[in-house]
Parts: structure tokens; sequence; C-alpha cells
């Protein structure tokens, strides 16, 4: 999955040099207890606090006059995460029901992103359910996921075009990615680009801006008349490898490392491949951001049976970018004449069909 829908979560930060006051209740658990963490958006060191609900259930804290966020844990370990952002002397409540679903208000922002939350809600509840069947049914979930997503996608511009001057509406584009951030962006009243997410926002356009870059690279990459990229790297054996080593073959450029796992998770299908295609098909792969023991080791580990090649990125980063790898593993396909045809990105379930497509063509 490229990504998680948003979080049902509620968000407030403080500024300024007086304190914001937060109200907790919860009439159904009087005298529990909650730990109170608060984490400065600036980095600076945390403060934790526990607060204990009085025989009415509510009990009331203060928070420094700092942008941060806050998370709050009950004392057995459930999790009640909710970031707030509120201005010196407001006073916000969390009202907890019994069921632990929780509503947050008191401002003009806190009202805004509970909205948008609420909204949100049943599409996050059905993402949800969808996890599970990635297991059983990866292609399917895929589907289902990437409709539930364009859906969230749908609610967050929706309000974000009747809430233009919200001071949740930089909150709201955190769900956003890609073009359609940019374009949220570009969007941006003076009155939006007041909110204190704006720093989190920037610095989420650099990153979109890159994205983006990186998308149409991709496009043109798989255009189907760009030549693969030169490469010379080191074998397990410390021989040079280079990529016109293969010429007159198929190749699949693999870009993985033993960190991650849908890597790993994706090795008996490649296995599977490589075994089908033995005749056409090489395997290179390529190991990325890890020592050479720890690569060396998951090599023998997984048995793996096609040529291994050990890439520095501590030092260069310029093949990841001339093959526009933005995540791992990343797959690439080559064809005998040397052109890429496909970069296929993740645990993609129709991997093996456009394999099939590709070679089988020929």
């Amino acid at each position: 999955m490229k990504k998680l829908i948003l979080p049902a979560l509620a968000v407030c930060i403080m500024a300024g040099s007086a304190v914001a006051k937060v109200t907790v209740n919860n009439p159904s658990a009087p005298a529990r207890q909650y730990t109170v963490i608060e984490s400065p958006i600036d980095g600076s060191d945390r403060a934790e606090q526990t607060i204990t609900l009085d025989s009415k259930g509510s009990a009331t804290f203060e928070q420094s006059a700092l942008p941060v966020s806050i998370m709050i844990t009950d004392a057995d370990g459930i999790n009640k995460i909710r970031l707030f952002s509120a201005s010196a002397g407001d006073n916000i409540t969390l009202q907890i029901s019994p069921d632990g679903q929780a509503v947050v208000s008191g401002t003009k922002l806190m009202d805004d992103i509970q909205a948008l939350d609420t909204a949100l809600a049943p599409i996050n509840e059905k993402a949800q359910s969808v996890q599970a069947m990635f297991a059983t049914d990866p292609a399917g979930a895929e589907a289902l996921y990437n409709d539930l997503q364009a859906q969230a996608d749908a609610v967050v511009k929706n309000f974000l075009s009747a809430n233009a001057d919200s001071p949740a509406a930089a909150y709201a584009m955190l769900e956003l990615r890609g073009q359609d951030f940019l374009d949220a962006y570009d969007s941006m009243t003076p009155a939006a680009k007041e909110s204190v997410f704006m720093p989190i926002i920037e610095k989420m356009r650099e990153r979109n801006i890159k994205q983006v870059e990186m998308e149409r690279l991709t496009a043109q990459l798989e255009s189907g008349t760009v030549q693969a990229p030169a490469f010379s790297l080191p074998d397990m054996d410390g021989k040079s490898v280079s990529l016109s080593d293969f010429k007159g073959k198929w190749v699949i450029l693999d870009f993985w490392g033993s960190w991650c796992r849908w890597c790993v998770k994706g090795f008996s299908e490649l296995k599977d491949e490589y075994a089908k295609y033995s005749d056409k098909l090489e395997v290179v792969g390529i190991d990325c951001n890890e020592p050479q023991d720890r690569w060396k080791a998951a090599v023998a580990k997984y048995e793996l049976p096609w040529v291994n090649v050990y890439y520095d990125t501590q030092k260069d980063k310029s093949l990841l970018e001339a093959y526009a790898v933005q995540g791992f593993p990343t797959k690439v396909i080559i064809s005998p004449e040397g052109f890429i045809k496909k970069i296929v990105v993740g645990a993609d379930p129709s991997f093996p069909s456009t394999l099939a497509n590709l070679i089988g063509a020929r």
C-alpha cells in the first residue's frame, strides 16, 4: 500500500506565552489515570505527566504554550491518541465515551478537525477491515484499499473547498500527496497559511515536489525507449558486475535490503519467476542501505540463487535516482535489448502477470 488512510486524530497546537488548558471527561471511568505525553514539534525534549480523573470522571491539565503534539494513553496501556494544537489561553475538551471513542472541541480548529475526522471515520473503519485481506487476497485488498483511498481524498478535497480559510485546512492537507498536495498548497489562502502546521506543510511540499518529479521520471523510463542506466557493482566475491554482462536476456534489477520485510517477503515469488524463465531471464539483486556483512549474511540466509551485488548508498545515491527508486523493494524489468520496460514498487500482486505479459510476448 502506498499510504495509510488519515487516522481519526484530533489536533491542536499551542503558541504564545500563556498556557492552554485541556479537560478530559470520561464519566464512565472515575479515578482512571491517563499518561499525557507532550512532544514539541520543534524536536526539543518531550514532557510527560499523569492525570487522574476525579469522582465525576473529569480532570483538567495545563500544557506549555509551545507547538506540541500530545498523546494520551490510559493506565492499562490502551492508546487513545489525540494530537492537539491550541493557542495560549484556549480551553480544549476531550470527551471520551465508554467504548473509547473521543470527541475534541473548544476552538474553531478543534471543531473543524472533528468534522473532518467524523467524515473520514466510516472510510477508516472499512480500511481497517481490508488490512486482513492482504494475507489471503492481496490483489483484491489492493483494489479495495485504492478505492477507499480515493474516497478519503475526495472527502479531504471537499473539506478544503468548503473551508478554504479554516485553521484546519493545513491539517487536512496532511492526507494528500503528490500533485494533489501541490495543487492544494497552491490554492491555500493567506488565512490558511497562518496555521501552526505550516512548518510541516512546507517540509511536505519539498517531499511532494520530489515525488512528482520521480513519478514523471518513472513514466519517462517506462516509455520503452530508454536504455537502462549502466552500472558496475561488486558481487559476493568482490568481482565487478556490469549490466552489460546480461545483454540478450531479460533482466530484473531487484533493489532491496535485509532490513526491508517486504523485500524479504517477496523472495519466494521472485524465486518462482526466476525458475520459470531461467532460460531467458537473469535477476540481479542490488542490496542497499546496510553494511556488507549484513548483506552477505542475508544472501546466505535466504538462499538467493541469482546474481547479488552490493551498492553503498552511504557514498552514492545516483543509481537510485537514475532508476527512480522511491521505495523498497523496487524491481526494474529490462528487455534483452537493454530498454526499461516496467518499474514495480513494493509488494505488487500484479508483478507475475506483468512479467508474463512482457516475456511471454517474445
